[in-house]
């Protein structure tokens, strides 16, 4: 079953070092762009929107925003993984940089075949945004230059590109991202899709393996845990509010369901405070 996760719009990474565990890949989406970077030469099962593709190479995959994906590997193959993850505001930030994604825009997914070459380049660019990590804005500069030598260096005939899915239960989702802090009843979105209410309940448990409900608090746990680490609050109860939430009482339920500690627990996890002003997405 996918879930949702939420890493903001600015820049994020997390870097996974070998050996692969061998875990079950989870289907997932958000709403941002993920680029996986694998350097090793190792046998790969990507699956983007339901449709797998098979790879024994190294390779940087580009998913675009709300694109369901997953990607595995043996259990103990010696493999780092890097995954990056940016939205809107880098891509704002960085417009003339990131202009070449336009070109990748309308794809769920891209993957870009990478020679002996590139990967001995970005290997050393990756150790070096591993060596910044109390520099962020360096990072971001140096995964700029990895990005750009894949899209100026990689040829035609080593991208493989993955048609955006003709499903409506993609854009359902969109829609629910961008609405997930009003109220929500299946009849509005229903009649948002112009399907009845039956069809889009059928249709989206059997493509997700969940139900509106299901992923719409999912996308509202996942973004009040970006709030309470990085953006502005008062109060759990205002988390709740700005998530859509109106009992501060069920918001406590499913996010300690959820995430396995209280809002509370997990703000003095991360040092959080309660601030006025939002930080930088």
């Amino acid at each position: 079953m996918p879930f949702y996760e939420d890493y903001g719009f600015d820049f994020a990474f997390a870097y996974f070092p070998a050996p692969y565990p061998g875990t079950m890949p989870a289907m997932h989406l958000h709403p941002h762009y993920e680029a996986l970077l694998i350097l090793d030469r190792v046998s790969a099962s990507v699956c983007i929107n339901t449709f797998p593709l098979e790879l024994e190479q190294p390779f940087l995959q580009l998913c675009a925003p709300f694109c369901l994906h997953y990607a595995n590997f043996p259990k103990g193959a010696p493999i780092d993984r890097t995954v990056f993850y940016f939205g809107e505001k880098m891509l704002t930030d960085y417009a003339q940089s990131l202009g070449k994604l336009n070109a990748y825009r309308e794809f769920a997914s891209t993957v870009f075949l990478l020679s002996e070459g590139q990967a001995r380049e970005l290997r050393q660019l990756q150790r070096y945004v591993l060596e910044k990590s109390e520099r962020p804005e360096q990072q971001r500069l140096l995964f700029l230059l990895m990005l750009n030598a894949v899209l100026d260096d990689t040829p035609e005939e080593r991208i493989i590109r993955s048609p955006a899915t003709t499903n409506y239960i993609n854009s359902v989702i969109r829609y629910l991202n961008e609405h997930y802090a009003e109220q929500v009843s299946l009849e509005e979105l229903a009649n948002a899709f112009f399907v009845s209410r039956s069809k889009l309940c059928h249709d989206f448990k059997s493509y997700t393996g969940k139900t509106v409900h299901q992923i719409l608090l999912e996308i509202r746990i996942s973004r009040a845990l970006y709030i309470i680490r990085f953006g502005a609050w008062s109060s759990i109860g205002d988390v709740a509010a700005q998530v859509g939430f109106g009992n501060g009482f069920h918001f406590y339920s499913v996010f300690k369901k959820t995430v396995g500690v209280s809002p509370r627990q997990y703000a003095e996890g991360f040092h959080a405070k309660p601030r006025k002003t939002a930080l930088p997405q």
